[in-house]
């Protein structure tokens, strides 16, 4: 079974040999001109991500994208093809389209997908680090291995009068905020919020940046 720990793990792998040892992990042989770890053509990613976004055999046509994958040593569907946004349709992770009671069942997803306020999606996505929203010792204590915490006084998720409130997210996304230092990005466009949705699904602002300050 595959879980958050194993995922983390694949943006740690700095080499091709390091990434395939694990089954959750697949390489991403990226773009002409991209770069990976240590000047590598590529870098480490979840393998829903490696085939079901990257792989682009598995892009051509629905057959290809819905073949079966190993995942410790199970044949597993972890893509589908989607036509809702794409009417000539385009490959996913299979978590996207699963229903509640699909999602949460491990001998399908085979740990790749988790339910995340009424939506199923693909575990890499957060690392399961949102457990550990609002709740700051969960999530530097027994959750330190892969996530960090980030106080955000408006978030008012706070499970402790004694803590801030904030997110608890991965490291790795950390490690990008990080990177992006304190300027703020041009907004190029805002949206009202909609109740009728998730507050953390519910798009405001976009932005861009094409300059980091460190």
């Amino acid at each position: 079974m595959q879980n958050e720990t194993l995922f983390s793990s694949c943006f740690q792998s700095q080499n091709l040999s390091a990434c395939t040892t694990n089954t959750a992990c697949g390489w991403n042989s990226g773009s002409s001109g991209f770069s990976g770890p240590g000047g590598q053509s590529g870098w480490c990613e979840p393998v829903v991500f490696s085939q079901c976004n990257s792989n682009a055999s598995r892009r051509n046509s629905q057959a290809a994208c819905e073949a079966n994958f190993s995942i410790a040593g199970q044949p597993t569907q972890i893509c589908s093809w989607n036509t809702q946004f794409n009417p000539a349709g385009n490959c996913q992770p299979s978590c996207f389209s699963l229903s509640s009671s699909s999602c949460a069942n491990t001998t399908i997803t085979k740990g790749l997908c988790e339910q995340i306020s009424g939506t199923c999606e693909a575990t890499a996505f957060s690392g399961g680090c949102f457990n550990g929203n609002g709740n700051q010792t969960k999530c530097n204590g027994q959750m330190n291995t892969t996530c960090t915490y980030f106080v955000d006084q408006k978030a008012s998720n706070n499970v402790s009068s004694s803590e801030f409130p904030g997110w608890c997210q991965s490291k790795s996304d950390a490690n990008f905020v990080n990177q992006l230092g304190n300027k703020q990005p041009t907004i190029l466009g805002t949206d009202s919020s909609n109740n009728t949705i998730y507050p953390h699904l519910d798009v405001l602002d976009v932005g861009l940046m094409d300059d980091f300050d460190r």
